[in-house]
């Protein structure tokens, strides 16, 4: 059985993260190292993401998540992808999707 659930992350992506993030690489770029580093600290440790054009997508075991990127967030990935200085920022994200139980 799946339950449809949402979650609200605030994600603070680093100057490390910057400085240790793979451009072009959805599942090493700065927001997706953030993104581990914030679930992490929550004590979900098994939680992948994928940054692409569009979305933000987290999966786990037991659980599927997809949160809709914003025109600003997609102009900085850009940046960073084209190798352009970006700097850290904050951000929160509204994840969308199911648990299994």
């Amino acid at each position: 059985m799946t339950t449809k659930t949402t979650k609200v992350i605030t994600v603070h992506v680093t100057q490390t993260h910057i400085d240790h993030g793979v451009r072009r690489d959805c599942y090493r770029c700065p927001v997706a190292q953030a993104l581990v580093s914030t679930t992490r600290r929550r004590g979900q440790l098994d939680c992948r993401f994928a940054v692409e054009d569009n979305r933000i997508e987290l999966d786990n075991d037991v659980a599927w998540f997809r949160a809709t990127i914003t025109n600003k967030l997609r102009r900085w990935i850009k940046r960073f992808d084209e190798g352009k200085k970006v700097k850290p920022f904050t951000v929160t994200l509204h994840f969308f999707g199911e648990i299994e139980s």
